[in-house]
């Protein structure tokens, strides 16, 4: 083989190598940002609940006992919650035990409007004093993800408190499901990190 054919031979394939190494930078980088995606996203969410069974329900303050229906949307496995009302009182609350190091905060879920619609509250509370507020609402007949508008801020040792309300001076009705409170940024950056999930105030 004549000296030009081997040089032309191994340009060839070093080439090929270049392109095989980028190949694998790019690979290597899109493998490592889905995975800081999964961890950051596990992380961020506080507080979770599908309305898969009763026990879903035995952590919160109802003005009626909840019901469940077969209609789910797409991922909300084999139940979501059903929300009926027609008064000024949330038909369920949820409220945290206090925050050491408070955040801020956000809320989302899948809903749909029966009648009327209605919508999700997340606020911050201390004392039985609410200070701050946020709503996701639910009007659309068919299943829609909602997400509050704005973000909202819990100062430390305030708790965090859920309220779903349907209807309010005339009856109305929302399905709920895949209900998430998520922790978008800390009140103080320096602070340490306290534990990723709320529980129930005692």
């Amino acid at each position: 083989m004549s000296a030009e054919r081997m040089n032309q031979f191994y340009s060839k394939k070093n080439y090929l190598k270049f392109c095989l190494l980028i190949l694998g930078v790019f690979l290597l980088m899109s493998c490592s940002q889905q995975l800081r995606q999964k961890v950051e996203t596990k992380m961020n969410t506080v507080f979770f609940n599908s309305f898969e069974s009763t026990q879903d329900t035995l952590r919160w303050y109802w003005t009626e006992s909840p019901s469940f229906s077969a209609d789910t949307p797409p991922g909300g496995g084999t139940r979501s919650l059903k929300v009926e009302g027609g008064m000024l009182l949330p038909s369920g609350t949820f409220v945290s035990q206090p925050l050491r190091n408070g955040g801020y905060f956000t809320v989302q879920c899948w809903g749909k409007s029966l009648d009327f619609g209605g919508y999700i509250e997340l606020s911050t509370v201390a004392d039985h004093d609410i200070s701050e507020a946020i709503q996701a609402h639910i009007v659309e007949p068919e299943w829609q993800p909602v997400t509050a508008d704005g973000i909202l801020y819990c100062p430390p040792n305030k708790s965090l408190m859920l309220t779903l309300h349907a209807g309010m001076l005339v009856e109305g009705g929302i399905l709920v499901d895949m209900l998430e409170v998520k922790k978008v940024g800390r009140a103080d950056p320096n602070a340490a990190q306290e534990n990723t999930s709320i529980s129930m105030r005692r």
